[in-house]
């Protein structure tokens, strides 16, 4: 299984083979979204998908808001795939997208609502802290302090 994560700009993905349009898939996407029960607030942009090229499948997807200083992310895996760590890798792409903006910004504060505890448990390894707790969810945030150096130079920027 070959999964590739891929950038969304402007409406499009691009695989070393092919660019593609995301129109294309917007009924893979709402399905993803429909069964994960995950409501996308409108303010989140597409950022980033996790796709199988193969069998012309996106099993993940990586939404971002960043507005009045605060970045957050949402991600959702095709249940599927759950358990391969597809999750785990869109997460660490928006923490990453996250300390790009923070090296770039003043007081840029990350704010991440988790209600699955599994995902709770992993932010925590990355140096995250609940902040707060509403009726099941479960609100994070800084400080990332355990992304290695290295993983702070976005490798997706360079798949365009």
């Amino acid at each position: 299984m070959n999964i590739q994560y891929l950038n969304v700009d402007e409406g499009n993905f691009f695989t070393d083979n092919e660019e593609y349009d995301l129109y294309d898939y917007s009924d893979q996407i709402n399905e993803l979204e429909n069964k994960s029960g995950i409501r996308i607030l409108r303010g989140k942009d597409l950022s980033v998908i996790a796709f199988l090229e193969e069998e012309g499948k996106i099993i993940g997807v990586l939404y971002t808001e960043f507005s009045d200083g605060k970045y957050s992310f949402d991600v959702i895996v095709d249940e599927k795939f759950r358990g391969k760590g597809i999750g785990r890798e869109l997460m660490d792409i928006g923490i990453r997208e996250y300390q790009t903006l923070k090296n770039e910004f003043d007081n840029v504060e990350l704010e991440v609502d988790a209600v699955n505890p599994k995902v709770v448990e992993y932010l925590k390894t990355k140096g995250l802290k609940i902040k707060k707790e509403i009726e099941g969810h479960i609100i994070m945030g800084e400080s990332v302090s355990n992304i290695k150096e290295n993983e702070l130079i976005w490798e997706l920027y360079s798949k365009k």
